[in-house]
């Protein structure tokens, strides 16, 4: 992975050379305005006067927001001056005096000589950027190997807490006592410390420990405690000790496992998508540059009425949008996505130099969300995108995302599909469709009661989110079946990785009171392109499943077209 602050200085160098590119056209740019304003010599008709001064304001409102992104900030104050200028005259109506005549062309004379006394000074580092390599795992999938220090006095279960850890991908130290948490810190790079509360012989020895070496800064990582006594004084003790999260025996190693994936998991969320959508080449590559450098995937249209056709193949979290523009308006663009039902809560968020607030709010009273200006410095500008992006993608999570897992619902399992299948058909790349379902899950409920039954799917739904990527498509199609899209990967890698977790799933203990059971599952799978459509992938991986049930359960059968030859089936 790329070192962040060697990322920052990438981008530091991308907005370096935008800047050089903007100056080298800058002239040109000028020249256009100039051009509209010599229209306004001698004494032109009422007609010519309104497009010159249209002409005049479009080229000034374009020059007032790229001067101030590009460090030409008197420029940039002076276009905006001649815009606000030619719109008073547009809004009076009445022609051109002699008066505002000379006003423009004085304010066209002093826009040409800020432009070329230069910048006003030079680029500073952004901000720490993050990487931009979005596919952090390899196709096989990736054990984190967080390393877990688990002290317990009861040998017996700490040998089982750290044996079903390890099934989960966590690399476990045990330890009998707490005197000894210092030196194993010192030896062993861990991720966090799961502790119980009480040991033999000393109630409060482990609260006190923590307490200390928390005290001391020997211990940043997380503390998790377990403990069979649960009153408010046991509670009160291990918070004011530092503890980050209290369970109680017996311990749900599914639920440890949800609290250490809280605590210290990585945080390989996909990045935030972002379309801009700008007919300023210079700042549509800026605001890209500025959002690819934070991190987050992005696609750059400056033809407006590309718009739709963008959406549909790149699947955007939020759009950044211009409003002034020469096709067509930036509402008026808006105005055109909220027309469609699917597209109705998508943020629109419009980047632009106007600092009018009322004409910042007829904007998003027609099909906007709120409203950034062009002059943001970089790191604001980043930010501000991030919290729009998060609001809407946690406002979807609620809508789409099955309740008890966290997983896709259904629906939207099988629309992430076609959008995958659509996307590996354009960059002519394999995907993978894998249908998952719990074995004799029924009797699970029936002797253990549906609480539990609800446990054993959290954990295969962990264990799915564990061991696959963070960019692969996983969804619960309902009760105890699940289904993972595999984008990039053929039936051989996907057969490989769903094998290993079947293995993995099978030695997974699950408990109810005093009993301890084991599940296993079955899974079919199909690939594209042997299959060309998310429909017969859909009913292929669903005959594979089925195949697995009547071969005996607990084994991934992959799924081959029996139209193909032996070759080609091999193949798939």
């Amino acid at each position: 992975m790329t070192d962040k602050g060697e990322t920052g200085r990438h981008l530091l160098e991308t907005l370096q050379r935008l800047r050089a590119d903007y100056t080298a056209t800058l002239g040109s740019k000028i020249d256009e305005v100039e051009a509209a304003a010599a229209q306004l010599s001698g004494a032109p008709c009422l007609g010519k006067v309104g497009k010159a001064l249209t002409d005049i304001r479009s080229h000034a409102h374009k020059l007032a927001g790229s001067g101030a992104t590009f460090g030409y900030a008197a420029m940039g104050e002076t276009a905006r001056n001649l815009e606000h200028a030619a719109d008073r005259v547009l809004e009076e109506g009445e022609g051109l005096s002699e008066r505002s005549r000379d006003e423009l062309l004085g304010l066209m004379s002093a826009l040409r000589a800020a432009a070329e006394r230069g910048s006003d000074g030079a680029l500073e580092l952004p901000f720490p950027a993050t990487d931009d390599e979005v596919a952090s795992h390899s196709i096989l999938g990736v054990d984190e190997g967080r390393s877990v220090l688990l002290v317990e006095d009861d040998v017996e279960l700490s040998a089982q807490l750290g044996l079903e850890l390890e099934n989960f991908g966590f690399s476990v130290t045990t330890l009998g006592n707490p005197t000894d948490l210092q030196a194993a810190l010192e030896k062993t790079d861990c991720a966090a410390v799961v502790m119980d509360v009480v040991f033999e012989g000393d109630d409060k020895i482990g609260t006190e420990t923590i307490r200390q070496l928390k005290h001391d800064g020997a211990l940043p990582q997380p503390v998790i405690f377990l403990s069979g006594i649960t009153d408010a004084e046991t509670r009160i003790a291990a918070v004011r000790a530092g503890c980050d999260a209290f369970l109680t025996k017996p311990v749900s190693v599914t639920e440890l496992v949800d609290t250490l994936d809280r605590l210290t998991g990585p945080d390989d969320t996909e990045p935030f998508r972002v379309l801009i959508i700008d007919d300023d080449l210079n700042m549509a590559r800026y605001s890209e540059a500025v959002l690819k450098g934070a991190g987050m995937i992005t696609m750059a249209v400056t033809e407006p009425l590309e718009a739709l056709e963008a959406i549909e193949s790149f699947s955007p979290e939020l759009i950044l949008l211009d409003l002034y523009m020469q096709t067509c308006s930036g509402t008026e663009i808006a105005l055109m996505i909220r027309q469609n039902r699917a597209l109705a809560g998508l943020p629109i968020v419009f980047l632009s130099s106007e600092s009018e607030t009322t004409s910042q709010l007829d904007a998003m009273r027609r099909g906007g969300d709120d409203f950034l200006l062009k002059s943001m410095k970089p790191d604001h500008l980043a930010t501000a995108v991030v919290l729009r992006a998060t609001r809407f993608r946690a406002l979807r999570a609620l809508m789409v995302r099955d309740s008890l897992t966290g997983l896709l619902d259904h629906s939207t399992t099988k629309q992430a599909l076609e959008t995958e299948i659509a996307r590996s058909q354009r960059n002519d790349e394999p995907l993978t469709f894998a249908l998952i379902d719990i074995d004799h899950f029924k009797s699970v409920n029936d002797r253990y009661g549906h609480q539990v039954g609800d446990w054993v799917i959290k954990s295969l739904a962990r264990l799915l989110k564990q061991r696959l990527r963070g960019v692969d498509i996983i969804g619960r199609m309902g009760g105890e079946e699940f289904a993972a899209v595999l984008a990039g990967a053929d039936s051989a890698a996907a057969h490989e990785i769903f094998d290993r977790i079947r293995i993995v799933f099978s030695e997974i203990v699950h408990r109810s009171e005093d009993k301890m059971f084991q599940v296993t599952f079955s899974c079919g799978i199909a690939g594209y392109p042997c299959f060309g459509d998310a429909s017969s992938l859909t009913e292929a991986a669903d005959k594979a499943l089925y195949q697995a049930k009547r071969a005996g359960r607990d084994q991934v059968v992959v799924a081959v077209p029996l139209e193909k030859e032996p070759s080609v089936r091999k193949a798939c």
